[in-house]
């Protein structure tokens, strides 16, 4: 066999390592097809947390799992995403789904909107439409640390 392209070959191995990687790591066998992106379907695999995941992927297909929350940060890579679906998972949708909800509100990618699974007052909500007061127990109180001390002192004087 003629190598013509070698650009082609180590993106082959890469993705033939990333694979193997994944499948290893993740235990889980979640199939990843090069076209001109990365499709990526874990869909129905019982997982727990996202695998990691590689820059190229267009395509993410996590439906049907056992996803509570997902990893702040763990989704800022994909800059070539096209479709995403995230549904089906029992998200749980305290404090630890701020930045998912971030997530969901900048990426057009996305099929299905994923819903809380859990508290059963956000049971059923799209996450992307939670507001902050169905989220308030996550806002700082401004009244506690030393700054708000320091701040009654002052108006004291």
């Amino acid at each position: 066999m003629i190598i013509r392209h070698p650009q082609m070959l180590s993106y082959a191995k890469m993705m033939l390592l990333y694979l193997v990687l994944c499948s290893v790591f993740a235990r889980v066998r979640c199939v990843t097809v090069p076209s001109k992106g990365v499709r990526m379907n874990c869909s129905s695999h019982g997982l727990r947390f996202v695998p990691q995941l590689h820059s190229r992927i267009t395509e993410l297909l996590l439906q049907n799992n056992l996803l509570t929350t997902i990893t702040p940060g763990h989704l800022d890579m994909l800059h070539n995403l096209q479709l995403a679906n995230l549904s089906g998972n029992p998200f749980h949708c305290d404090c630890s789904i701020l930045y998912f909800r971030q997530w969901l509100r900048r990426n057009k990618a996305i099929s299905v909107m994923p819903v809380c699974a859990s508290p059963s007052e956000l049971a059923q909500r799209p996450i992307d439409e939670l507001t902050d007061a169905d989220l308030s127990s996550c806002v700082s109180d401004d009244c506690s640390g030393i700054s708000a001390l320091v701040s009654m002192a002052m108006m004291l004087c």
